[in-house]
């Protein structure tokens, strides 16, 4: 199921950025990150990530600022259908 980031995720982002990326971070969450933000949640837990960026040269513009998905559920489109979404959420 895709949904926008909540601020609850903090512990499950940390858990997912570590099992994909191999490291987390302390970092809070920036206050726009929410409403740029969609996460795959499956049984209750993180399984993938992505958050879109606007373009710092061109204010018309955007980017994946971030992707990424658990390896273990790699394979199966969920980092297809979450940049879907994060375009779509660019767009409006």
């Amino acid at each position: 199921m895709i949904r926008k980031l909540k601020p609850d995720d903090r512990d499950t982002y940390q858990y997912l950025k570590l099992e994909s990326f191999k490291y987390k971070d302390n970092h809070p969450f920036q206050d726009d990150i929410f409403d740029r933000s969609f996460v795959w949640e499956e049984d209750g837990q993180l399984v993938g990530f992505c958050k879109w960026c606007p373009s710092g040269w061109l204010t018309k513009y955007a980017e994946v600022g971030c992707l990424m998905v658990n390896p273990a559920y790699r394979g199966r489109g969920i980092a297809k259908a979450l940049v879907a979404v994060a375009v779509e959420g660019a767009l409006k």
